[in-house]
């Protein structure tokens, strides 16, 4: 995971809930926003969010796209800067050839209604090896800010 972390991004793994008990970090204020895909170009740097939900415009760009947190520029003019931490464990499956990792934290500024400072950020994450090609996330998940 070492040479994963020093390359890339941002956001965490996804929260569980079953039963009434939940799992993840939940104290201030959960996600709003779901989105369907992620993708970050390793080459370009440039990323997306597409399929939003809330009041994003439904897509937005990502900048500063690092394993410690980053920004979404959404669509609809709005911002929403996080922080995460990485590590390997979470839901949801990657490619062969891929590693799969999991970024969590919280909103530490935004002026999105949808994605208020203090929401839960996660999402697990698939990276092809080498330096080149898209980092993804991870079947069956979905980016939570």
């Amino acid at each position: 995971m070492g040479r994963l972390v020093n390359r890339v991004l941002v956001v965490a793994v996804p929260f569980a809930c079953a039963a009434g008990m939940c799992v993840g970090t939940a104290n201030a204020a959960t996600s709003v926003v779901s989105c369907n895909k992620l993708t970050y170009n390793k080459t370009t740097h440039a990323g997306t969010v597409t399929g939003c939900t809330g009041q994003t415009g439904s897509s937005g760009t990502l900048a500063n796209f690092t394993p410690n947190g980053g920004t979404v520029h959404w669509k609809n003019k709005t911002t929403s800067t996080y922080t995460t931490s990485a590590s390997d464990e979470g839901p949801g499956t990657c490619p062969s050839k891929t590693a799969k990792f999991v970024l969590q934290g919280k909103v530490t500024k935004s002026t999105n209604k949808s994605a208020p400072k203090g929401s839960t950020v996660s999402m697990t994450l698939c990276d092809p090896n080498g330096s080149t090609g898209n980092i993804t996330n991870a079947t069956g998940t979905k980016v939570k800010i």
